[in-house]
């Protein structure tokens, strides 16, 4: 879904009544150079001390050799909308949203049009989309920090841990990608939640509450944020099929297939840096410890043959090896495999639970009240399915170490309530464990 935008202004597009209220004063903008300038950021009135602001900034820029003095927005679109960002936007909300940032900037004295909000471009697009999940979020969020092929791409700055190590963050030089847990991230912010402007309160953690009371659920959330206009251009009209220096606006970007492509195509970067293994050269001892470091209980065998391909190689020779290899299983395969090994180029065995997120984010099903009481709903069913355990004949027998006529016989005096599917019989367990309490025998009295 959409997430956060930042877009721009142009001056002639917008008018200021008070320019008293930014800080420092806007027309001080037009006398500061552009190595040493600073924004003057508007100063949010008390009346919306409680409320979702956008921030809203007048930076000096430069078109054509001509200086102007252009007005910034920065907003979280679900945040200004509705006050929590747990739930996915539509796309007929386009109208609704301009409509909206020109009214609320009316109201301190920023007079601009719908119209040029629309077509504002864009300078920071932030998409994410939030998935219900079964299993813990930080056994995602350990497997896809493991994967070093973020570590040795040059375009990666850095990536680590964050909010105590809830959030795993990587930095590229065009973009910023986040994996964290959502419901955590609602429970810590719960304290700073603020509510939409003239709208209710309307926090995420009740909403959670609300539905998923009781429920062992987690939801992940992927964001993805592209910050260099360059990049958005390049990804954004790839997607709609437009010449890749076309101006990307604000309206483009109410498009829920632009968001399902631009983090599904992140996603298959994902995927493939979690299932590969680094290519490059160590020497056999530095490869075996690397080997051993990364699979330590031997889940992974073609990582373990390749350990011991490399053991080999140092300890007899390469030739030995690769003749050896070449009786077992042919000089073509053989060579593959010492060259593999040598450069430890292998598919890893792709986890279950990265390829769900996988399947999860082709789906793309935006997550609303609705879908998420759907879910809930058939997650009880489940569940309560699988709490109900029959017991066949024959394991009722091998219970009581009878036969299994003894058995049928207690089934046709009516003594066991049973339940027939063909000619098959089925005994809740419930029912068998009161039955095995009425077969109770309680001795009265004793011999002295």
């Amino acid at each position: 879904m959409l997430d956060t935008l930042r877009f721009v202004v142009q001056q002639g597009r917008y008018e200021i009544k008070n320019t008293a209220q930014f800080s420092p004063v806007v027309g001080s903008l037009r006398y500061q150079s552009f190595s040493g300038q600073k924004p003057a950021y508007l100063i949010v009135p008390d009346d919306f001390a409680d409320c979702y602001f956008p921030q809203v900034f007048i930076c000096k820029c430069k078109r054509m050799n001509w200086v102007y003095l252009d007005m910034f927005i920065e907003c979280s679109i679900p945040k200004f909308l509705k006050g929590e960002n747990l739930f996915s936007i539509r796309e007929e909300m386009k109208e609704a949203f301009a409509l909206k940032m020109s009214q609320v900037l009316g109201r301190v004295g920023i007079i601009v049009s719908p119209d040029d909000i629309i077509t504002a471009p864009l300078r920071k697009l932030h998409v994410a989309h939030n998935m219900l999940l079964e299993y813990p979020i930080n056994i995602v969020v350990d497997e896809i920090s493991m994967a070093d092929a973020w570590k040795y791409d040059p375009s990666t700055k850095k990536d680590g841990f964050r909010n105590a190590g809830e959030c795993y963050h990587i930095h590229h030089n065009a973009y910023e990608l986040a994996f964290y847990n959502k419901v955590t991230d609602i429970e810590r912010s719960q304290s700073c939640t603020k509510h939409a402007v003239d709208g209710e309160l309307y926090p995420n953690l009740s909403v959670y509450q609300k539905y998923l009371n009781g429920q062992n659920k987690h939801i992940l959330r992927m964001e993805l944020r592209l910050n260099d206009t360059n990049y958005i251009k390049k990804e954004v009209n790839a997607i709609l099929g437009r010449p890749a220096n076309t101006t990307v606006t604000v309206g483009d970007c109410f498009n829920n297939k632009l968001a399902h492509q631009i983090l599904l195509k992140q996603w298959q970067k994902v995927e493939e840096a979690c299932f590969k293994l680094p290519a490059y050269r160590r020497d056999s001892t530095k490869l075996f410890a690397e080997i051993k470091r990364r699979n330590p209980k031997r889940q992974d065998a073609y990582l373990w043959k390749a350990a011991y391909i490399l053991q080999m190689i140092a300890e007899k020779g390469k030739p030995y090896v690769k003749n050896t290899l070449a009786s077992m299983y042919g000089k073509v395969k053989a060579k593959t495999m010492i060259k593999d090994a040598l450069t430890l180029q292998f598919t890893r065995r792709p986890p279950n639970y990265i390829a769900q997120i996988g399947q999860e984010l082709k789906k793309f099903t935006p997550l609303t009240p609705e879908v998420l009481s759907k879910k809930v709903i058939k997650s009880r069913m489940k569940l309560s399915m699988d709490s109900i355990k029959f017991l066949t004949v024959k394991q009722m027998a091998n219970i009581l170490t009878v036969t299994s006529t003894t058995i049928y016989r207690y089934l046709k005096a009516g003594k066991l309530t049973f339940y027939k599917f063909g000619k098959e019989y089925r005994v809740y367990e419930k029912d068998f464990k009161e039955f095995l309490a009425s077969c109770k025998v309680v001795k009265k009295g004793g011999s002295k």
